[in-house]
């Protein structure tokens, strides 16, 4: 039963990136998987996420200038 939900977690991820683009979807995966599966108080979902966010921007955007996969809706 957990494995189904890692793989539920883990194909949601992958649909999302390819409708949404990676950036967007790493977003939403940490802050969903903290607040709904971790059961963690929504300041430490959203403290998390940004930090998250920040480190893609600033270390792989900005210095690695790694690209991005783009979503269907031309995020990322």
């Amino acid at each position: 039963m957990r494995a189904a939900a890692a793989f539920s977690w883990i194909f949601g991820l992958l649909a999302v990136i390819s409708i949404a683009g990676f950036p967007v979807a790493m977003s939403l995966f940490v802050l969903c998987y903290l607040r709904l599966r971790s059961k963690e108080n929504w300041p430490v979902a959203i403290g998390v996420t940004a930090v998250m966010v920040g480190t893609l921007y600033l270390f792989f955007d900005q210095v690695l200038n790694v690209i991005w996969p783009e979503g269907l809706l031309g995020f990322g």
